[in-house]
C-alpha cells in the first residue's frame, strides 16, 4: 500500500511546466534521521523505474522544486523503508 507523506527535497530540480499533476520517480535518504528525498537524474528510464523507492508529487503549473523544501511525496512499498526509522513531517 502506498502512503502519501510530506518530507525535504535533497537537491533542487527544475520542471517543465505542465496543466496537470506529475509524478518524479525519487530515492530516500536518511539524513540526521529525518527522511529526505532525492529526485532521481539517470539517463535509463528503466534503471530510474528499477531504482525508485517514491513518487515526488508535482503540483500542475510548478516550475522549479528547491532543494530544503518541505514537499509531498507517494512512498512506494519497500522492504528497506521501516516504519519509525525516520522523523516524517505531518502533512502540511
Amino acid at each position: 500500500m502506498c502512503q502519501n507523506i510530506s518530507t525535504i527535497c535533497a537537491s533542487d530540480y527544475a520542471i517543465r511546466i505542465l496543466s496537470w499533476t506529475d509524478f518524479i520517480h525519487a530515492r530516500l535518504e536518511n539524513r540526521n534521521n529525518q527522511l529526505w528525498v532525492q529526485p532521481a537524474r539517470l539517463e535509463s528510464a528503466l534503471l530510474s523505474m528499477a531504482q525508485k523507492e517514491a513518487l515526488i508529487i508535482i503540483p500542475e503549473d510548478l516550475e522549479e522544486i528547491a532543494a530544503g523544501k518541505i514537499i509531498d511525496i507517494q512512498l512506494l512499498p519497500s522492504e528497506s523503508l521501516i516504519p519509525g526509522h525516520f522523523h516524517i513531517f505531518n502533512q502540511l
